[in-house]
């Protein structure tokens, strides 16, 4: 299926469509700088010196033909960028050929310009001599060692100058000397740099924004410098790499940053099926974009569904940054699906590599996860310093009234104590009315799991799950990299002070709910035709297969309409299951041999409509009267639940009657909380019948 849509987007903050071929509108949204600032409390990576969360320019600041190849959220004070609290430092590190391929870089490029980004600077020094090197490599990290002349021989130095080191957060391209010396031929990238400082004023420490997706050694340099000599020998290595921006000479107009999807979503709430992008216009005036999204089966590439949207952007500054939010499109099956997004210019771009996107979602049974939960983790972020403080994160269970039951997450510390906190989406953006409180608990490290007594019943819409760090040890909840992370889904505070999170930790969480079983169910003796006495079932979820083992277990209560919802936690989808439903004083009773299967978050079975949809047709039809149509029953008297009715049943039944034993009684095989002739003669009855159960 293909949709066609277009718009004119002309200087405005939001922008909303409406064709009659969409039940829902998109919305294009440009972003500006105050929406994308820091607040405090500040997450805190838990894998470095000092990292904190992203607070400096979201996105690094981008101009025509700079390229961020390396983005990143944590920060370091270690000299991973030019820093101007020493004299001399010496680093490499190396970029990944799927890094460099991701930013778009193009190949067959001299490299114009080196960048860093800075969360924090307050005060610049002005170095004698900046060296930089660059060196194609191979597409995966080889170690270079920890000699410096050994790292740098086979590396071909591109500047050699003065420099000077920004005294202001943000970010700084320095235009190197002999750029024609180097082109950049695919692949991975070695970037090298060493300044002195001789003589000149020293400044603070600037805190330079970094990536840890690959491991150490990845960067080797100096530690955090020296004010006596350059070293030739590397002291330390890290995972800690510095935001990287690359100039090229190519025109580059647009750049895909992110496309938002559910890592994990419920098959059939579809409000959780949308896709927005996140892009930024690198010129000012009239471009024309054409983007087209695109719905892909991760296992056979069957293309799924596909929507194109033309949009006309009229810019005043050469750096705009929007997000395109768009309807739902088919991802309506139990299986993992891609998501691509690929814009094209109307204007011809000699940088097209930064111009697609994608995303992994999974239609699932009975999960949420705004994460991809089987992929690999960045790191653990938590509150360094800083005690009571909860990271909120916004989940939203579309159309469908869901029942969170357990919750999956994953720590990178041990024996700290924290809570679980579930707040209802009744206060805008952010957690609003708590609805849930685990206690204390303690983590370990690696995976981590809480169930809740109950089942919470959350209704159609947003909702938030927090984690409270107790102590003033960073907890380190484990998330993988976004930048720019989702909007509108990340809060760190309390109620009251929630501030969204801007750092690119997106928490790995799965939400796992019920499956649940919408039952309606008559029994014999408490169903006069018209309404019943309602009590308690339990449903076994058994397996249609020989030794038919029981998968899951429920207990409702059924009202007087023979309404329940039976909620399991341990169902798989397309498996056939009987439904074997068992109470107090009826006969144990199984669904019929036509495999059922629970496919959907909810999924009806009506044991009411014919005697066909028992097993062996073991149900009794009561007749309704002029205010009820009647329906088929399960079978009243077995009171001893040895699934036949016969004299023992009956004899404790006279027993009671003769007794006048009343209340919620077995022996009460009608529900009127009262023994007597009336329930002897229902086991009387079933008893010369031979009623028994019937079962695989």
């Amino acid at each position: 299926m293909k949709k066609t849509l277009f718009s004119f987007f002309l200087l405005l903050l939001t922008f909303s469509l409406s064709l009659s071929s969409f039940s829902q509108n998109y919305k294009l949204q440009k972003i500006g700088n105050e929406d994308l600032n820091s607040t405090f409390p500040r997450v805190e990576d838990a894998s470095g010196k000092n990292p904190v969360e992203f607070d400096g320019p979201n996105p690094p600041g981008t101009s025509a033909s700079t390229i961020t190849a390396l983005d990143g959220a944590a920060t370091s004070q270690n000299g991973r960028a030019p820093q101007s609290s020493t004299r001399y430092q010496r680093c490499y590190y190396f970029i990944s050929g799927q890094e460099m391929k991701l930013s778009g870089f193009p190949n067959g490029s001299n490299i114009s310009t080196l960048g860093f980004s800075y969360s924090a600077a307050t005060a610049g020094s002005t170095a004698d001599t900046f060296k930089v090197y660059f060196e194609n490599g191979p597409s995966l990290f080889v170690d270079k060692g920890t000699n410096w002349n050994t790292a740098i021989s086979t590396m071909t130095l591109v500047s050699q100058g003065p420099m000077t080191i920004p005294s202001a957060p943000g970010t700084v391209d320095y235009t190197l000397t002999n750029p024609g010396a180097f082109t950049y031929t695919g692949g991975g990238l070695w970037v090298a740099f060493e300044y002195q400082n001789i003589a000149g004023a020293l400044g603070t420490a600037n805190t330079a924004l970094c990536n840890t997706s690959l491991p150490a050694p990845v960067l080797r340099n100096m530690g955090t410098g020296s004010n006596t000599a350059l070293a030739a020998t590397m002291t330390q290595s890290s995972n800690f790499r510095p935001v990287t921006r690359l100039g090229t000479p190519f025109d580059d107009y647009v750049i895909l940053r992110q496309v938002y999807a559910y890592g994990e979503k419920i098959i059939g709430c579809i409000d959780t099926n949308f896709y927005a992008t996140y892009f930024t216009h690198l010129r000012s005036g009239i471009d024309t974009i054409d983007f087209k999204y695109v719905i892909k089966n991760v296992a056979s590439n069957f293309v799924k569904d596909s929507i194109e949207v033309f949009v006309v952007l009229n810019d005043i500054n050469p750096t705009t940054n929007y997000i395109l939010t768009l309807p739902f499109l088919k991802t309506d099956s139990l299986k993992s699906d891609s998501v691509i997004v690929t814009a094209t210019t109307r204007a011809p771009e000699g940088v097209t590599g930064n111009n697609k996107v994608r995303a992994q979602t999974t239609t699932t049974l009975n999960t949420i996860n705004q994460a991809v939960t089987a992929s690999a983790n960045t790191g653990g972020a938590g509150f360094t310093g800083g005690a009571g403080f909860q990271i909120a994160i916004a989940h939203n269970a579309g159309d469908c009234p869901v029942y969170l039951h357990r919750l999956n997450y994953l720590f990178g510390t041990t024996g700290q104590q924290y809570e679980i906190r579930v707040y209802a989406g009744d206060s805008g953006n952010v957690p609003g009315t708590q609805l849930y409180y685990s206690g204390v608990l303690v983590n370990s490290s690696g995976a981590n799991s809480h169930t809740l007594p109950t089942p919470l019943l959350l209704q159609p819409g947003k909702f938030f799950v927090a984690f409270r760090q107790i102590s003033t040890t960073n907890f380190s909840l484990q998330y993988q990299a976004e930048l720019p992370i989702r909007p509108l889904t990340y809060y760190t505070g309390n109620p009251g002070s929630w501030a969204a999170s801007t750092g690119g930790f997106k928490y790995n969480v799965q939400l796992v709910t019920t499956v649940n079983l919408d039952m309606t169910l008559f029994m014999q003796g408490f169903f006069n035709g018209t309404t019943m006495v309602g009590d308690t079932v339990d449903v076994n979820l058994r397996l249609q297969t020989p030794p038919y083992n029981i998968v899951d277990n429920a207990t409702a209560y059924v009202n007087s309409a023979g309404n329940a919802i039976f909620k399991f936690d341990n169902a798989s989808a397309n498996t056939c299951y009987y439904y074997e439903v068992i109470h107090r004083n009826h006969i144990r009773t199984f669904s019929h041999a036509t495999c059922e299967q629970l496919n959907f978050n909810t999924t009806s079975y009506d044991f009411t409509t014919g005697s066909s949809k028992a097993l062996g047709n073991n149900l009794v039809f009561i007749p309704g009267d002029n205010t009820g149509p009647g329906g088929w029953s399960t079978y009243t008297s077995d009171v001893n639940q040895d699934d036949v009715v016969d004299l023992t049943d009956c004899s404790d039944i006279d027993n009671d009657a003769f007794n006048f034993v009343g209340g919620y009684v077995d022996t009460d095989v009608n529900g009127d909380e009262v023994v007597d002739l009336t329930d002897l003669a229902f086991c009387d009855n079933n008893a010369a019948n031979f009623v028994s159960a019937i079962t695989p």
